[in-house]
């Protein structure tokens, strides 16, 4: 199995500052849209919100251009795994030692198949949405009340 991305860190990366002037239930929303419409097969109800990147360009005109990065997990995509056996299949001593440091003092780690989507804010520019892989060493819906959601 190949990971395409590990990821530590928080859910969302907007500062607390920032929070507030960001409608993040609209952005999660629009990624959806932009998933279910661009690749085959993806259902938004199969789409959990994980995390939302912010780029800002100043343009020399003085009008600023940005981009949003979004990462939606696929909820039917978790396998939650067993940290010892993920780090043992690690392809190369190097990635081995990456994993272990990441999976340091966690019994499991938490594989998801995620669709990342990016797309301007504002303009005509073409969204584009791709398949990708996540490894998190902590459940990332360990907040979210659900009946389908449940720990090892």
């Amino acid at each position: 199995m190949r990971l395409a991305g590990i990821v530590l860190g928080t859910l969302l990366s907007a500062s607390p500052a920032m929070a507030q002037f960001v409608d993040r239930e609209a952005i999660f929303e629009r990624a959806r849209n932009i998933a279910t419409v661009t690749l085959p097969g993806v259902l938004g109800a199969d789409l959990v919100p994980f995390h939302i990147a912010y780029g800002l360009t100043l343009l020399e005109t003085g009008d600023p251009a940005g981009s949003i990065e979004v990462d939606l997990l696929i909820r039917s995509s978790r396998e939650v795994l067993p940290a010892r056996e993920v780090i043992a299949a690690a392809p190369d001593p190097d990635a081995a030692a990456r994993l272990e440091s990441l999976l340091a003092g966690v019994e499991y780690a938490w594989h998801y198949r995620t669709v990342r989507v990016r797309f301007p804010e504002q303009g005509d520019a073409a969204p584009a949405a791709e398949f990708s892989t996540l490894l998190l060493n902590r459940d990332p819906e360990a907040g979210v009340s659900s009946a389908e959601t449940t720990k090892p």
